[in-house]
């Protein structure tokens, strides 16, 4: 595995070293524009694809090569009620750097309510023959002002292990505050997601593709924070609420791994425990 704290203080210095007011600044002053589609990230045995300017999103994640474990993951927004968007239609994506293991992304909104939203993505393979893989993503949604922002951002996640939707389970942990990781298993296979800071509001188990289309057709949709689906073609996704005042961002840290190594299947609760062991930084994050 991957030491996670080292990787949390490489995000961390990331951050103070370009603040996301400057990366705001320098978004809305160069006249770059990103062209770019289809990002490929490659590491060490692992390869991640987004697709950075359409609503399908993340949508290919493989260890070791061995099969595609992810149909979807992307972000939705809304402001206010209403239904909610893909962060997509914000506008075209500026690409603020690309490497060949990591991508960060800005969407700008103008007019009377601006905002920024800066998706970034660290992909750290666990090496070939491993069966591991992880991913760190930061989300900042920056509010230049004049005005507060009543922003609810949305996390939509819908993998398929081992190449097929079928008979996977998730369980989604709360805290007694927040929602802070989900687990998703087929059989002796898993992926686990922690959320570092700041806890989700609420999160939803459901089946594919159900609480996509809600987001999107129903007004002010709010997830229902039912936390366990087990044996049918799962879907999980997190939701933050946040009043953002003018000047002041919400950050947001998450990790994700990826097992598709044969272990001895635990029961949803010993496996939820195991990811939490993995994703040391949640218990953590009250310390950074």
């Amino acid at each position: 595995m991957k030491n996670h704290d080292l990787i949390s203080r490489k995000a961390a210095s990331r951050l103070i070293a370009f603040p996301f007011s400057l990366l705001l600044a320098a978004v809305i002053l160069s006249p770059l524009t990103s062209k770019a589609i289809n990002h490929v990230l490659s590491d060490n045995g692992s390869t991640f694809q987004v697709d950075v300017d359409s609503s399908i999103g993340a949508h290919w994640w493989d260890v070791d090569g061995i099969n595609n474990q992810l149909q979807k993951q992307w972000f939705y927004y809304r402001i206010g009620g209403g239904v909610a968007e893909p962060i997509n239609n914000i506008s075209t994506a500026f690409v603020n750097f690309s490497t060949a293991n990591s991508l960060s992304v800005t969407y700008t909104a103008t007019g009377l309510l601006p905002f920024s939203l800066t998706v970034e993505y660290t992909l750290n393979g666990g090496g070939v023959g491993s069966g591991n893989g992880d991913i760190l993503e930061t989300i900042s949604v920056y509010n230049p002002g004049p005005t507060s922002l009543d922003f609810h951002l949305f996390q939509y996640s819908n993998f398929d292990l081992l190449g097929s939707p079928n008979n996977d389970s998730v369980s989604i942990a709360y805290t007694g505050t927040g929602y802070d990781s989900a687990v998703h298993w087929d059989g002796a296979y898993g992926i686990t997601e922690g959320i570092v800071s700041p806890e989700a509001s609420r999160a939803e188990a459901n089946t594919a593709f159900n609480t996509e289309t809600s987001l999107m057709n129903i007004a002010g949709y709010d997830l229902n924070n039912n936390l366990t689906l087990l044996n049918d073609n799962v879907t999980w996704a997190f939701q933050w609420d946040r009043e953002i005042a003018a000047g002041s961002s919400l950050d947001i840290f998450k990790d994700k791994s990826m097992s598709i190594s044969p272990i001895p299947e635990p029961s949803s609760m010993a496996l939820l425990t195991l990811g939490l062991a993995v994703m040391g930084l949640i218990g953590r994050r009250t310390a950074s």
